[in-house]
């Protein structure tokens, strides 16, 4: 239901329009002496969606009520099955009317509207008229939507998650159009002339406010603050609303307070420009402040989060181990060592939020090893067989699989347990790939092809879980010869490639169009990590 309303034309009779483009129905008997007769016509519309954006009266509406100068009437029952009523073909409204005699002159009419459980969905219960006999009469009547409830209704973007007890959950900080809308006893939006107007009382907490334009009085932006010190730490708001009723619709205020999270991604990226490092960034490549210096750092290379226990942990490539911080960069203390039997270097590092483990791909020795979140070696029934020269590695949370980038040109994929998945596609067209990253939104894996001393840049190739290459209408442009990292941020669905050839962390959308940053980017990027 998109708004209400109901036109009613006297002269020889009298008939209720819910679209104003309907014809006068004729008398069908004789109106006693002194009177005009008259003929009052509803028409109430289909609840199919396509229908939508031309209701003026709620699809819910069972029965009308109405009084000729305060002395009520016999309701109009509104039913396919009424006599008094017809759907002239598979998709018309369904049109019910009822006779009555008038006298000419002034009138005071009431309108009201209710479902099939007798709750009002609308009204308008003083409309004056002037009717003049042997004319064509009009009124013009707009029925006041009674609100029972309010509903808002967040933007289609990655950035906004719907929690389950009704509030959401907001990353970033984009300008937001948010929908509030009242709805009726039914559930059926009431919009346009004769709604109950939403009102915000004050912007939410950390947050900026912008109220509708006037050609659209439901939409609202909502434009986070935040400035955390910790990402992985929400604000706590909420939108206070409410919605005041229309004069003569006999509804009363409604009110609601939506719950809000906010929280502000950063970006951790390893880097050995000029020393070892991990820099840290919002989404844009604004640098932002920590406390600790990530000390300990030898020849860095991948990064991961582990969102259980709010921890990064750090490949070094110069030490065969794996260091462990907080978001601050303070390093923690773990009961085991990173240790896979081997002095070979850690190439690629993920979690898997599953299991709560972190595999490890090792270069020189061809493997991925499993540890828990304490550096503990842990026993896997598969070998992670079939790698050559391993890198990258990534994981897909849907099917429970992970993928490995090999450097020697392919990418095999595994259970949890390492055991090796038969893939139809075969994930052709590769060249040196190093970085790997699963796009949880489109349930996509992107790789990175490295062409050092090539002197042509490298490039991203884009493929289902299958090994089927997909097509992207961008191109991945600016990459230097080494895009050796790249991470998925599930929040505004962007990609960060980090470069081990001297070029900075580029952004890109997901059909591969390059996003501005503004920040200055880190180079010689080996690793990326998101947060939250």
């Amino acid at each position: 239901m998109r708004r209400f309303g109901i036109a009613a034309l006297l002269a020889a009779g009298i008939a209720g329009c819910s679209g104003g483009g309907s014809p006068m129905l004729p008398a069908s008997r004789q109106a006693p002496s002194g009177t005009v007769l008259a003929r009052l016509t509803i028409k109430v519309p289909h609840r199919t969606r396509a229908h939508r954006r031309g209701h003026y009266v709620s699809p819910a509406t069972a029965s009308l009520a109405y009084a000729v100068d305060g002395v009520t009437q016999t309701p109009v029952t509104i039913s396919p099955s009424s006599p008094n009523c017809k759907v002239n073909g598979p998709i018309s409204y369904l049109q019910c009317s009822v006779n009555l005699s008038i006298k000419p002159g002034n009138h005071t009419f009431a309108f009201t509207t209710k479902d099939a459980a007798a709750n009002v969905l609308s009204a308008n219960t003083h409309v004056t008229f002037n009717v003049v006999a042997g004319s064509s009469n009009t009124i013009p009547v707009t029925l006041g939507g009674v609100a029972s409830s309010l509903a808002v209704y967040p933007p289609a973007v990655p950035q906004v998650v719907v929690g389950s007890g009704g509030g959401f959950t907001v990353y970033g900080k984009n300008a937001l159009q948010f929908s509030i809308v009242p709805l009726d006893a039914d559930g059926n939006a009431i919009l346009g002339p004769g709604a109950p107007q939403p009102v915000v009382s004050a912007a939410p907490v950390s947050m900026t406010m912008k109220t509708p334009a006037p050609i659209a009085p439901n939409l609202w932006t909502f434009t986070s603050t935040y400035a955390p010190t910790d990402p992985s730490v929400a604000k706590v708001s909420s939108i206070s609303i409410s919605a005041t009723p229309v004069p003569n619709s006999g509804g009363a205020t409604v009110s609601a307070t939506i719950p809000l999270a906010l929280y502000v991604p950063w970006i951790y990226a390893t880097s050995e420009n000029g020393g070892d490092a991990v820099v840290v960034t919002d989404e844009g490549g604004t640098a932002q402040p920590v406390s600790g210096t990530f000390p300990n750092l030898s020849s860095v290379n991948g990064i991961a989060y582990d969102p259980h226990n709010g921890f990064l942990y750090v490949e070094n490539g110069g030490t065969s181990n794996i260091t462990v911080y907080d978001l601050q960069g303070r390093q923690q203390t773990v009961a085991g060592s990173f240790q896979n039997g081997g002095p070979d270097q850690p190439g690629g590092i993920v979690f898997d939020p599953h299991d709560n483990l972190l595999y490890v791909t090792y270069f020189s020795s061809d493997s991925v090893s499993a540890f828990d979140e304490q550096g503990r070696l842990q026993t896997t029934s598969g070998a992670f067989a079939n790698l050559t020269n391993p890198i990258g590695i990534a994981y897909d949370g849907a099917d429970r699989a992970l993928y490995v980038a090999n450097a020697a040109g392919s990418v095999t994929a595994y259970d949890e347990q390492g055991v090796q998945k038969a893939l139809p596609g075969g994930f052709p067209n590769l060249t040196a790939p190093a970085g790997l990253a699963y796009d949880s939104i489109d349930a996509f894996l992107f790789v990175t092809n490295t062409n050092f001393g090539g002197g042509a840049p490298g490039s991203i190739t884009v493929y289902d879980t299958q090994g089927n290459q997909q097509t992207v209408s961008g191109s991945f442009p600016g990459l230097g010869q080494g895009p050796t990292s790249i991470a998925h941020d599930p929040h505004n669905d962007w990609f960060y490639v980090g470069d081990c050839s001297g070029a900075p962390v580029h952004a890109f959308d997901a059909n591969g169009n390059q996003q501005t940053l503004s920040g200055t980017p880190s180079t010689y990027v080996p690793g990326i990590a998101i947060v939250p």
